[in-house]
């Protein structure tokens, strides 16, 4: 065992150890950070795409474009006639006799194809396994002939804490509230009923008490025998009317429950 965060009697804390922190925190998989630009790319021209700031995690390693600057990514100039996808990745790499880690982005050329081009391969090399080389995919550029048609990003933005504390906050706001709901829900009648409707329109149940707001959920109980379908479910003038998609001949099971609402 080993003591990071703390004074030791040689120098005992490396980049692995920072990796390991972060990717615990954050999960395992790569991802753009919540901040600045959030690395967004931008078409200069039909063989330049340039990256903007802002903050990644590749397999527990922080990168960052800093606030303000960016970074270009040349793009081979695609052909007339043919398509081609590319990537844009983040490298990790790795100096194996200085020990120096470095990261940088580059373009991954793929196949020319007439129809079909397809999305080229990259090296997931497992950095905290010892491998000196690791590509982040960050972007499928597709061309079309000569012409960048599109730059779609493939990473996931992750949520901040604090983002995840807002919205936390939020559902359990309407968890309450809808218990509050349910909790004032009276099943008014529920059961089954054997139907038929020509004219497509049923009147499940008539004369409602007024004064009160209803919930009606219907389903189709035969729908292996009959797949007669419900388009929906109307309530006014105190009835519960179940509209089908066309008529329906052929009788069938209409299973349902209608809830009143103080």
């Amino acid at each position: 065992m080993e003591l990071i965060t703390g004074v030791g009697a040689t120098d005992h804390i490396d980049s692995q150890d920072d990796a390991d922190f972060q990717r615990a925190i954050t999960g395992q998989d790569n991802y753009v950070l919540n901040i600045g630009r959030k690395m967004k790319a931008e078409l200069l021209s039909n063989n330049v795409v340039r990256v903007h700031d802002g903050s990644l995690i590749h397999q527990g390693r922080h990168v960052i474009i800093p606030e303000g600057e960016s970074e270009e990514v040349t793009i081979e100039y695609g052909t007339q006639g043919e398509k081609r996808i590319d990537l844009i990745v983040s490298v990790y790499s790795k100096d194996t006799k200085s020990g120096i880690e470095t990261e940088f982005l580059k373009a991954i050329k793929g196949t020319p194809s007439v129809d079909s081009p397809a999305i080229p391969s990259h090296i997931d090399g497992n950095i905290r396994a010892g491998d000196i080389y690791s590509e982040f995919p960050l972007y499928k550029v597709t061309l079309d002939g000569i012409n960048i048609v599109s730059i779609d990003p493939l990473y996931e933005v992750l949520t901040s804490m604090a983002e995840l504390k807002t919205m936390t906050d939020e559902l359990n706001r309407n968890l309450e509230a809808t218990k509050n709901n349910l909790s004032c829900l009276q099943v008014l009648e529920c059961g089954s009923k054997i139907i038929t409707t020509p004219d497509g329109l049923y009147v499940l149940k008539g004369d409602l008490p007024e004064g009160r707001n209803y919930v009606a959920h219907v389903i189709n109980g035969d729908y292996n025998a009959n797949s007669a379908k419900i388009e929906k479910v109307i309530i006014q003038d105190n009835n519960v009317v179940v509209q089908f998609v066309g008529a329906v001949n052929n009788p069938f099971r209409l299973n349902y429950v209608i809830f009143s609402v103080p």
